[in-house]
């Protein structure tokens, strides 16, 4: 088995900073002592390492103007599912670490709870310039909802709503 380099390239480095993300999550939640510039520079490269395994993906394709048929094989191709999962997760991890500067969140952790009305409108094709607007519905308790809108070219690409809970951090 002789894989290409990209492959190689973005299994390491979006493993890596998965990982990274996905260990220092549960090392928090268990009430590790882990100071938070250490939390945001861990959350740094995790990024760093996400958006360099995606940008590889692409490098993998024979073609990469017909990008959007690699995500459209996601029924038979893990790269396919991984291409679609991963700005997710990336998007997430730069939440995580945007809140992480925050003074509330050195005592709180923030749980998304959830998305409702979820609608895609058109197809966001590599080239795009994806803007993305977000505004809070209200907040009770703790629990907000949030809307958020995606568009291209002033044309709305995607809407939906997001619920997330702030709580206060276990004791350790």
């Amino acid at each position: 088995m002789n894989p290409a380099f990209s492959v190689v390239v973005f299994t390491v480095a979006a493993g890596a900073g998965q990982g990274l993300a996905v260990a220092l999550a549960l090392a928090l939640l268990i009430g590790g002592p882990i100071d938070a510039p250490f939390v945001r520079a861990a959350l740094e490269v995790s990024i760093v390492l996400l958006v360099v395994g995606l940008a590889a993906s692409f490098l993998h394709l024979g073609r990469p103007a017909r990008a959007w048929r690699a995500a459209a094989m996601w029924r038979t191709s893990w790269l396919s599912r991984e291409v679609i999962v991963l700005p997710a997760f990336i998007a997430l991890v730069a939440v995580w670490w945007w809140m992480s500067g925050d003074a509330q969140s050195a005592d709180s952790l923030i749980y998304f709870a959830g998305i409702d009305n979820a609608r895609f409108k058109r197809q966001v094709v590599p080239g795009d310039q994806l803007i993305l607007e977000a505004e809070v519905v209200r907040v009770i308790r703790g629990v907000g909802k949030f809307r958020a809108k995606a568009s291209v070219d002033g044309h709305l690409a995607c809407e939906a709503e997001l619920i997330a809970a702030i709580r206060p951090r276990p004791a350790p």
